[in-house]
């Protein structure tokens, strides 16, 4: 329950329902071997109406995962898992998380999804199949990948998305022993696409990275990568499909000898797009060991960027028929961002520990030169006073847009969406294990 204060009212609202989580896992192993189980279940009970039609009422997870070594000496292994999901609840609940990031169902141009606006459950799976070579100077790692759009698994675990498959091959090449003027040297590369279930490309780039050691024991990396034109189809959040434009990326950075009480780390990095958009940013820190049991670390992070295609909103306007009876407004947007992160980690005993986590921040983004997409599966987009339509800002901040001017699709409004956030976050765990097998966790934050 929370309790909440609304003008001179006082309530308590419950905010997270009685709910039982079960995680069950067995693995069995024998000579080159593996095969596990996992099952997961989620029931809560929902009798508020609010949480009804905000959460489901039931969420099951089953899955198996193996491994086999391909030969005796285990250098080769193969590996998979599959798992399939279900979830239930009210039409609200289930229309909701169709609707949510991670499906979008409702994209009017995506014939692999559809929205069923009465449905009370969803289905879906997840599956991979790895290649490994373990061992030697030089591995090799090869997967296939594919999460279903109806897969769910966030009422316990962590998915981004669905709708989704990809693989990729990785070759790394390591030589962990000193030559004349570096104490080890790497160097990887990769390939990978991904695609959705229209069998849409959504994915496709190169990247890679060469690092080494010297005998003083600094250590310096490079790393470099490039993604080509593909299909789009997060960039309206629902809508069509867009174009996603490419781009390419490369950083370097540096790290000095972490055996002393003070070294230092240091690391800059700027990607771009074909379509005008670009990214700075640098990192610098300090580490400090005054006793064995004692490091602490800090130092300033600053980003700057500029986004070509931010999103803004969207709108229901059945004039609009290019892009489905929707508009969708997206905006320039410049962006400053700096920061500094202290992390403390303190071993007061062999059962006692203490981390401590501090960051100021300020963001600071600007939108300008507001837009709408113009037509589905490009990067093209037609400029509120100039292409089409007008656009204007009053006293509070208040942007009106006439879409066509004179014509007949109706005007709407959005507030200004510029930001200047500050934070100060503060966490603080204090770990003490009182007995084998049992440990106390304080978390203050």
């Amino acid at each position: 329950y929370a309790d909440v204060a609304k003008d001179s009212r006082r309530s308590r609202v419950e905010v997270e329902p009685l709910t039982n989580y079960f995680v069950g896992r067995v693995l069995k192993e024998k000579n080159r071997a593996g095969f596990g189980l996992l099952t997961t279940g989620v029931e809560r009970d929902l009798t508020l109406p609010a949480l009804r039609d905000f959460l489901p009422k039931r969420a099951y997870l089953a899955g198996a995962d193996a491994y086999f070594y391909l030969d005796s000496d285990k250098e080769w292994v193969v590996t998979g898992r599959i798992a399939s999901s279900s979830v239930r609840g009210s039409i609200a609940a289930i229309d909701r998380l169709q609707r949510s990031p991670q499906h979008y169902f409702q994209r009017p141009d995506a014939p692999q999804v559809k929205l069923h606006p009465g449905a009370t459950s969803m289905q879906g799976w997840t599956g991979s199949l790895n290649l490994n070579r373990q061992r030697g100077n030089t591995t090799v790692n090869a997967a296939v990948w594919g999460v279903s759009p109806g897969f769910e698994s966030n009422d316990l675990g962590f998915q981004t998305g669905g709708d989704a498959g990809g693989m990729h091959a990785v070759v790394l090449w390591r030589k962990p022993n000193p030559d004349r003027w570096t104490r080890s040297r790497y160097a990887w590369a990769g390939k990978w696409w991904t695609w959705n279930f229209a069998r849409q490309v959504t994915g496709n780039g190169f990247n890679g990275e060469f690092g080494f050691t010297t005998m003083r024991y600094w250590s310096f990396w490079i790393d470099s990568g490039v993604n080509w034109r593909v299909q789009d189809d997060r960039l309206t959040r629902g809508g069509p499909s867009a174009i996603g434009t490419g781009g390419g990326f490369v950083a370097t950075g540096a790290n000095s000898d972490g055996r002393k009480k003070g070294s230092l780390n240091a690391n800059v990095n700027y990607g771009w797009n074909h379509s005008g958009g670009w990214n700075g940013n640098g990192n610098a820190g300090v580490n400090f060991k005054p006793v064995s049991s004692l490091t602490i670390s800090t130092g300033p992070s600053v980003n700057r960027s500029r986004g070509i295609a931010q999103y803004v909103r969207s709108v229901t306007d059945a004039t609009a028929a290019h892009t489905y009876g929707g508009r969708y407004v997206f905006a320039d947007i410049d962006q400053f961002q700096i920061s500094m992160q202290t992390r403390v980690n303190w071993i007061l005993s062999p059962k006692m520990s203490l981390q401590v986590y501090a960051q100021p921040l300020i963001s600071v983004g600007d939108y300008w030169d507001f837009k709408e997409l113009a037509r589905p599966k490009t990067f093209s987009f037609s400029r509120y006073g100039r292409e089409t339509g007008e656009i204007s800002v009053d006293a509070g901040r208040q942007y009106t847009v006439d879409p066509d001017g004179a014509g007949p699709a109706p005007p709407f409004n959005f507030s200004d969406p510029d930001f200047n956030f500050k934070s100060l976050r503060v966490n603080a765990i204090f770990r003490w294990e009182w007995r084998l097998g049992s440990t106390l966790y304080f978390v203050w934050t």
